[in-house]
């Protein structure tokens, strides 16, 4: 996973191949390294995979929730190109909905439209 820019309304990052629990942890480490965990973020995950289990999703789960105990979370919007990693952020996104929202979107317009609205 690999930050483009943070310069927008939303930091912009792109992944590509099969994207692992280890991969998100990474990701999210980083991200508190800079200070972004509190801006909203656009991931297009359209050339990825998601290559990890329920369990580990919500492992995820508990990773950002101690994350969020410090500090708030921005809302995240996952652009997708197939159904599996469809389904594993839309669990992501139900087991992180009292923390920040998380959505999984088929296109990029409808995604920066729902981040637009969440602000």
């Amino acid at each position: 996973m690999t930050i483009r820019s943070t310069d927008g309304a939303w930091i912009d990052t792109v992944c590509h191949g099969r994207v692992t629990h280890a991969d998100i942890v990474a990701h999210i480490d980083t991200e508190a390294g800079q200070g972004l965990l509190h801006r909203p973020e656009l991931i297009d995950a359209t050339a990825a995979t998601a290559a990890f289990s329920a369990a580990e999703a919500r492992d995820l789960y508990d990773f950002v929730h101690e994350l969020g105990q410090r500090r708030p979370l921005g809302t995240v919007a996952v652009v997708v190109n197939d159904d599996l990693t469809y389904g594993m952020v839309r669990m992501l996104g139900l087991l992180a909905d009292r923390l920040t929202p998380v959505h999984p979107f088929r296109d990029r317009p409808t995604a920066e439209a729902w981040l637009a609205s969440h602000r």
